[in-house]
């Protein structure tokens, strides 16, 4: 599906409304984030945020780079289909990054030996500067920085598909168990007098696009909460009511309706560009 000459050059984000049928994840959700997104869509009526989607290349199918469980909440009450924005992954201003873990225990080895239990991943020791060599490398699956004693680099999986499992059990050792923060940097001393409790760092690789399009075409997953999509003129408040998504109509005439939605939004002058970055406090 093409973006229309209208959006172009209008300069909007490229907005459809596409078969749920037709998006697949590239990470794991989590069921009590779905269920209170399910709560919130019922109260409202509405999706306020469109997932982002990029097309798989040579298929009708598209993968989620940003809003699995939002995804997964409108196929749990009834919709047939969803309003996305739909980017292009090899658009220079999208940027795919990494979220690392800050996980919260009262010593290190409480998470590390858990991963030690791990089968068929290998532990050893290396020194940061090498570790975080490593990692930029895609030579490890990750390495693990306790706030005191020696980094050890996590090694394991023949196959991507085989990473992205290691990696889920990784996440999973310590997901439910202990409470852990997502964070962009991986310098430990200069994030511990933010949060309290910290035991040890996470660190994850940098995955590429290609990457994400192979486990998602294959029904692989990575874990949640891992990979980070920076999305230019990203699409908030388009505010789509449910009962367009829950109709059995053509998906053509649900699209000839959201046209007519965001022209009238642009006539009316109700749309917003903002360039710089912001923050947000009450989040």
């Amino acid at each position: 599906m093409l973006q229309t000459d209208f959006q172009r050059d209008a300069e909007l984000p490229d907005l459809k409304i596409v078969p749920l049928a037709n998006l697949v994840l590239h990470e794991q959700v989590d069921p009590e984030r779905i269920k209170g997104l399910v709560q919130r869509l019922e109260k409202d009526g509405l999706l306020k945020n469109p997932p982002i989607v990029a097309p798989i290349p040579g298929s009708a199918t598209y993968v989620v780079l940003d809003g699995a469980n939002r995804t997964s909440a409108l196929a749990a009450i009834g919709c047939r289909d969803a309003a996305v924005q739909i980017v292009d992954y090899n658009d220079p201003d999208l940027e795919l990054a990494v979220w690392n873990h800050l996980v919260v225990a009262p010593t290190p080895d409480d998470v590390i030996e858990t991963l030690r239990r791990i089968n068929g991943l290998r532990m050893r020791r290396v020194t940061l500067a090498m570790a975080r060599a490593l990692l930029a490398n895609r030579g490890v699956l990750a390495y693990v920085e306790p706030i005191e004693g020696p980094v050890l680099v996590l090694e394991g999986g023949l196959t991507l598909e085989g990473e992205a499992e290691l990696l889920n059990q990784i996440v999973n050792s310590y997901h439910g168990r202990l409470r852990y923060f997502r964070v962009k940097s991986d310098e430990l001393k200069g994030l511990l007098p933010y949060y309290d409790g910290v035991a040890v760092l996470v660190a994850f690789p940098v995955f590429q696009p290609e990457d994400i399009t192979h486990l998602a075409s294959n029904g692989a997953k990575l874990p949640a909460g891992i990979t980070r999509h920076v999305i230019p003129q990203r699409a908030l408040r388009v505010n789509v009511p449910l009962h367009i998504l829950q109709q059995d109509r053509p998906v053509d005439e649900k699209n000839r309706w959201l046209h007519e939605k965001i022209k009238q939004h642009l006539l009316n002058r109700e749309i917003r560009f903002y360039q710089e970055a912001t923050v947000l406090f009450d989040e």
